[in-house]
């Protein structure tokens, strides 16, 4: 296959070429899309001249081989290797983010440079990822600012193992062949002698050194001469360069910088322990600091290995070696050992989604009596002691109880709308409409006498609700409140009736109550309307989310922009009350909390292995929600896991995106389907979307109703059948309802109609039903 030019093609029968991102000396990268595992990828496409060396081919699969091996959060992991006839290839990592070299061209053009805090957080975890590799024997021997990717959390990944070498005795790399770029390269690579992880740590001190100054220690115009300024002439005075670098922070610089191999560190964990051992008052010193992890908008999305850098890789075959003077000895000022500091990890924090204030209060004669709820614990035992007293105090009480609350109680059912009676009204913003309930007058105690236990007639069995979708029964919000009804709207219920802001509204395992948030609390309240807490995080600046996996064994916690999964415990959950007692309790340290994105919320996978979350990433100069997919049965190290597939960017948006990139709620059928929606009114409802993951098919403005706007908070069933979501008509204007729909998934698209769920209309257009569908148990 020719590689003039691949866009358009497909490499080894399976991946498809979209774009060039870049080349280099010896590659080109390329974007492409997977059609196997439905996500898009990097490819590195060596060049052909370099393949056609006899020992070419052995080299690539040893080197190729050993990188596929890495999992580490801070290195770009490699996917597949392989050849498509004279053309061999890496599969790598789709990284979206900008290269370091970027980030520091930005900051130079406008006078500013990298933030000290940062600076030293990039460098630190790039000597993770190093002495990861150095563990397994392998040196990257070319360490630069264009071979480390800035992700959109701020991450830096170190990416570019292609000219790697095996570190044994039979290594490939000829004593006196020079490896690198020559504005980072060692002295002992310069002089072509074997090298080892010092190597890499020169390198990584001449990146730090111009994250710090903006500029390298040594600049010239030929490689030759940069070479000779390497071995030669000292590191130049770096607070000369950039006043008010903190000495210790000199120090440690200057140390990697050493000339004399044996005077560095020794090891890449050894630097990155003193990175991190710097007192807490160096990392907060607002030093020109750059704006975090925010590319410029033409170069928000750049996948892995993408080839930027003027700066040739110098791949020199084995000469004369370049005489050096003897190096002095230097004088490296001594890190003093401050108390131990926690690492620092750089967070993107998302401006928090206030909950939308309602007023509406529901009518009587839309619903029921309310449950008697108030505050944390159900009251309902009031009525019973007034049975109690009032059969002390007389007969006749019993006559007047039962009177009162007669044919009103929690289960009672409201006529159906195709009954005699008429439809049900909607909820109303009034409490004029309320019928007036007129007083009885209270019978003589002698005139009733109290029934004996054998006069009570056995109550009749309550028919079974219907069954649709794998569900029998759905709950909502309404009026602040939750109610729950069987699906063909029969026995209506208010469980709550406190009046408090709630969002999150899910069932509990048992099916027999719900969960909510409410402030920083976690409530839940069972079907007879009882009111009880599970967790309250005073501390937390958001609660964003409480979702159970289905199989009931574990629950993931949104606090701030970070996620924890932790077992399904409500004894021990109760008991939790800031991020440290959420990790005490983990039996996955690295999932507790999640920091890879900064997280708003999370979908379970159907058979709980894996995780659809909801994060926040810069998009053209904003902050974007995109959904991640990626696997979580396995307790990754350092929250890294590959994700299975991301979107809407980079491989499609919709309608208002760009403007408003607000993922405020997503539909998972748990397997590979997703129903998300646009924001065109009333704070949420747009038009509905659909994403197949399996198919890689995005379809725009579905919109079952009439082919007319507008959704929100759509669901799928719990057998994936169905879709339930609230539509308001937008043609109605201001006098549009909320009306909750309960449709066949496989019928949109085919012109049918729909009829509206039998329940009460809402007509507070800012109202957030988001109704929960109950799981038929078997």
């Amino acid at each position: 296959m020719s590689s003039t030019n691949l866009v358009g093609k497909t490499l080894g029968g399976r991946y498809q070429i979209q774009s060039l991102i870049g080349q280099g000396g010896m590659a080109s990268v390329y974007k492409a899309y997977d059609p196997n595992l439905h996500r898009a990828v990097a490819i590195k496409v060596i060049h052909p001249h370099l393949s056609n060396n006899p020992e070419f081919f052995r080299r690539f699969e040893e080197e190729a081989t050993a990188v596929a091996k890495f999992r580490h959060p801070n290195i770009v992991q490699m996917y597949d290797f392989n050849h498509d006839e004279d053309l061999y290839y890496m599969v790598m990592e789709f990284v979206m983010g900008e290269t370091l070299q970027t980030r520091l061209k930005r900051l130079n053009t406008s006078k500013r440079r990298l933030g000290i805090k940062e600076a030293i957080a990039f460098t630190a975890e790039i000597c993770d990822a190093a002495f990861y590799a150095h563990q397994r024997g392998m040196i990257h021997r070319d360490i630069k600012p264009a071979n480390i990717m800035l992700d959109v959390n701020g991450r830096a990944i170190l990416m570019d193992f292609g000219i790697a070498r095996m570190v044994d005795a039979s290594q490939h790399t000829a004593t006196g062949t020079v490896l690198g770029t020559a504005m980072y390269m060692s002295p002992e690579q310069i002089q072509g002698l074997q090298i080892d992880a010092r190597a890499d740590i020169y390198s990584i001190g001449i990146t730090l050194f111009e994250m710090l100054s903006g500029k390298p220690p040594f600049e010239a115009d030929s490689a030759m001469t940069l070479m000779m300024m390497h071995l030669n002439d000292p590191v130049p005075d770096l607070q000369e360069l950039h006043p008010g670098t903190p000495p210790d922070l000199v120090a440690i610089t200057s140390k990697a910088l050493a000339k004399n191999r044996d005077e560095r560190y020794q090891s890449a964990s050894e630097m990155a322990d003193a990175l991190r051992k710097l007192p807490d008052q160096l990392q907060q010193t607002p030093l020109d600091v750059s704006t975090p992890s925010q590319p410029s908008p033409e170069v928000t999305f750049i996948e892995a290995a993408i080839v930027e850098d003027t700066g040739e890789t110098i791949i020199e075959a084995p000469g004369p070696v370049i005489p050096a003077k003897e190096p002095s000895k230097q004088v490296t000022p001594a890190v003093k050992p401050p108390p131990a500091q926690p690492q620092y990890q750089p967070t993107l924090v998302e401006q928090a989604v206030q909950p939308v204030q309602h007023t509406t209060t529901p009518a009587a004669e839309a619903f029921p009596e309310r449950m008697p709820v108030e505050g944390k614990k159900s009251k309902a035992w009031i009525p019973i002691l007034l049975v109690l007293l009032m059969l002390i105090l007389g007969g006749g009480g019993y006559f007047a109880y039962t009177k009162l609350f007669a044919g009103g109680g929690i289960n009672s059912p409201l006529p159906s709308p195709t009954a005699e009676t008429g439809a049900l009204l909607p909820i109303t913003n009034t409490l004029e409409e309320t019928s007036e309930v007129t007083p009885t007058s209270q019978p003589k105690a002698t005139e009733t006498e109290l029934p004996s236990p054998t006069q009570t007639e056995a109550p009749t069995a309550t028919p079974a609700p219907v069954v649709i979708g794998g569900a029998d029964k759905i709950a909502f919000l309404s009026g602040k409140n939750v109610w729950v009804a069987n699906l063909d709207g029969t026995e209506l219920t208010q469980l709550t009736q406190n009046d408090t802001e709630k969002t999150y509204l899910r069932w509990l395992p048992d099916g027999q109550g719900l969960s909510y948030i409410s402030g920083k609390c976690i409530e839940s309240v069972s079907l007879s309307g009882e009111i009880s807490q599970i967790a309250c995080f005073n501390n937390a600046d958001k609660l964003e989310g409480f979702e159970v996996s289905p199989d009931g064994k574990q629950v993931v916690i949104g606090l701030d922009s970070q996620v924890y999964l932790v077992p399904f415990d409500l004894e021990n959950l109760s008991n939790a009350y800031s991020h440290d007692s959420l990790s005490a309790l983990a039996t996955c340290a690295n999932l507790a909390p999640y920091t890879r994105n900064s997280t708003r919320y999370v979908r379970w996978s159907k058979d709980s292995k894996r995780w659809a979350v909801v994060a926040q990433v810069p998009y053209k100069g904003i902050r974007a929600d995109i959904v991640a997919v990626f696997p979580i049965d396995t307790c990754y190290p350092d929250n890294y896991a590959a994700f299975e597939v991301q979107f809407p960017p980079p491989h499609f948006t919709y309608p208002g995106y760009d403007k408003n990139p607000s993922i405020q709620d997503l539909g998972f059928d748990g397997n590979s389907l997703f129903a998300l929606h646009g924001i065109t009114r009333n704070g949420g409802f747009g038009d509905l979307h659909l994403f197949n993951m399996d198919s890689f098919k995005f379809s725009e403005n579905v919109n079952p109703i009439n082919n007319t706007c507008c959704y929100r908070d759509a669901e799928f069933s719990p057998d994936g059948s169905y879709l339930v979501f609230a539509y308001q008509d937008m043609g109605l204007g201001q006098a549009s309802t909320t009306k909750l729909y309960y449709i066949p998934f496989g019928s949109i698209g085919t012109g049918e109609r729909y009829e509206p769920l039998p329940l009460p209309e809402i007509t507070d257009p800012k109202e957030q039903p988001q109704p929960v569908l109950r799981p038929v148990t078997q």
